[in-house]
């Protein structure tokens, strides 16, 4: 199997991180080269991350490929043991991926950072929202980390890049449990830290705003994330 990403992508992120964590024979191509009529006729919906089976078929969305994943490969599983540990893991995908995930999108849009930086407080309260899912799932520290926990982490890192590099804010000193659980997450999972910053190295060449910055703030926690990489 091959997967079809990009290395700033949040969304291609998380199947990386879900590979590396299982394991998995699966080779990742980052076709900088395809512009977006190549990529139509290979994929009818156009986008990345597209997941090759070894029959030829073409998997989309990320949600898809990584239920496939597990679906197929039982091995160091994402989805949680119990029902409402698969219940909770899916709650934070959908956090994701129709809160955070859509804004974000807008946010881009924006094309200026001056305009994104505007967005903070739409942001901030949907970082609210997962806030009060971690404060009120205290249990992390015990239970394995999930398909959510990896969804979320790599949606928030995404997030927090932007607003270092366009606005010159760190959005997560704000929540400290949420920083607690996201500093866990990266730390006792190898293959989502490696992945993590992949996509924040990826951002700074890939983000075509004018007027942001070209690397994150000194000291902050993308910085120290990326430092601790090298240094391990």
């Amino acid at each position: 199997m091959k997967l079809y990403s990009l290395d700033y992508s949040p969304y291609s992120t998380r199947i990386r991180a879900q590979i590396r964590h299982k394991k998995l024979p699966i080779s990742c191509v980052n076709p900088s080269q395809l512009k977006s009529a190549q990529l139509n006729n290979m994929f009818p919906l156009g986008q990345l991350p597209v997941l090759c089976l070894d029959d030829g078929e073409l998997l989309a969305e990320s949600t898809v490929i990584m239920n496939y994943l597990e679906e197929i490969f039982s091995q160091h599983s994402l989805r949680g043991e119990s029902a409402v540990e698969k219940a909770r893991a899916n709650m934070m995908v959908r956090w994701s991926d129709t809160h955070l995930g859509p804004l974000v999108r807008d946010v881009l849009c924006a094309d200026r950072a001056a305009l994104i930086g505007s967005a903070e407080i739409l942001v901030i309260a949907e970082l609210g929202k997962i806030d009060s899912l971690i404060v009120g799932q205290s249990d992390y520290h015990q239970r394995e980390i999930h398909i959510g926990d990896f969804c979320a982490v790599i949606s928030i890192t995404f997030t927090q890049a932007l607003f270092e590099l366009c606005a010159s804010t760190s959005l997560l000193d704000k929540f400290p449990q949420l920083l607690a659980w996201w500093q866990f997450s990266l730390q006792r999972n190898l293959a989502l830290n490696e992945s993590v910053v992949e996509m924040v190295d990826a951002i700074k060449e890939w983000l075509p705003i004018p007027g942001c910055r070209r690397s994150y703030l000194d000291g902050g926690l993308l910085a120290n994330l990326c430092v601790n990489q090298e240094a391990s």
